[in-house]
């Protein structure tokens, strides 16, 4: 969490849009927006809990990153970099997926790497919150 503020900085620099998005079933709004100010985001954050756009974009892990167009095309789904993954903590990344991906949209260019990566991060398990009964 702290790294993503300093790794949206040159996005937006581009005027490239951050938004992160938490479908935290148990997050609320102001909570969401608190745990973000309280790590130095400026970025908009947004709550999920009906699952509408992680099950519109495929979402299926907690870290999954997403670059959308200015056309509303799904470019990239999959991780920041490769600095973490199931039993892998590099010092520091060798692969920025995401860096890349947006360097080549806004380049007008197809995309260099591989758009499905699993990205690490728990699974996101998708609950009918109109089913629950409490």
């Amino acid at each position: 969490a702290p790294l993503l503020e300093e790794l949206t900085r040159p996005w937006r620099a581009q005027k490239v849009a951050v938004l992160v998005v938490s479908p935290a079933v148990l997050d609320t709004p102001a909570a969401l927006r608190a745990w973000g100010e309280s790590h130095g985001w400026t970025f908009r954050v947004a709550l999920d809990r009906g699952f509408a756009l992680t099950r519109a974009l495929g979402g299926r892990r907690t870290a999954d990153a997403f670059l959308i167009d200015r056309e509303g095309k799904l470019r990239y789904r999959g991780p920041i970099n490769d600095q973490y993954g199931i039993n892998l903590r590099l010092k520091a990344p060798r692969t920025h997926y995401l860096d890349d991906a947006i360097q080549d949209v806004l380049a007008g260019r197809e995309l260099r790497g591989d758009s499905a990566l699993e990205a690490p991060g728990c699974r996101i398990t998708m609950v009918d919150l109109e089913d629950e009964d409490s």
